[in-house]
């Protein structure tokens, strides 16, 4: 009996770790990413949009479309080319086409439209595709998707990556949130890439609920 009786306590102890290691993570992942230009190295692309200043030639001031041929249309001036630039060598070339100080030019994204990454799973906000923004980690990510619901399993959470630009089969990276967050290992905080999926695994417990009729499910019942 007093076998048992350990086992058991053993077993609930053993539960209230993983809950408790759920719930720090889920905090943690609510926790908005710290403040950073993740757009200073994005290449742009139709149909990003673009907000330009000229302090000396304010007359091209204004948010510009990249356009399908890739460049920044000025009224009654030339085109621009954007695609592929980040807004500092998009900065760069308006200053050189207008005869201006670089330094009187400034650039920056306003919309980001032109690739996406998918993520699933019981999220805040749903499952759903968010643009791409530039540099930036599973964990800033997902900070930025807003985290994860109290129906996630924090610690199952993987990035599918396709892998196609780069001519190599499809990959699957386990990415192990306890250890980037609580332990400190930044080992598996990959960072994201145009196109990946991005998947967090529901809890046993919300599994089971789904397939459970309404009048069974514990937000059901009263």
């Amino acid at each position: 009996m007093s076998r048992c009786f350990a086992s058991l306590v053993l077993g609930v102890g053993v539960l209230m770790g993983c809950n408790s290691t759920r719930s720090q993570l889920r905090s943690l992942l609510e926790v908005p990413p710290q403040s950073h230009q993740n757009w200073i190295d994005y290449t742009l692309r139709f149909p990003d949009r673009v907000e330009i200043i000229h302090e000396t030639r304010p007359e091209f001031s204004g948010e510009y479309l990249v356009h399908p041929d890739g460049n920044l249309h000025f009224a009654n001036y030339a085109t621009v080319q954007a695609v592929g630039l980040t807004t500092e060598q998009i900065a760069e070339n308006i200053a050189r086409e207008t005869g201006s100080d670089p330094k009187s030019v400034k650039c920056r994204v306003t919309v980001f439209r032109s690739r996406y990454v998918q993520l699933f799973g019981p999220v805040h906000g749903d499952a759903r595709a968010i643009p791409y923004q530039g540099h930036e980690t599973v964990v800033e990510f997902l900070q930025r998707a807003g985290g994860v619901s109290r129906l996630a399993e924090p610690r199952k959470v993987w990035i599918v990556r396709d892998n196609v630009a780069v001519g190599l089969p499809p990959e699957r990276l386990e990415v192990d949130l306890e250890a980037i967050l609580i332990k400190g290992d930044p080992t598996t905080n990959y960072t994201v890439q145009p196109n990946d999926e991005i998947y967090v695994e529901p809890t046993r417990r919300s599994e089971a609920a789904r397939i459970l009729p309404d009048w069974l499910r514990p937000n059901k019942r009263k």
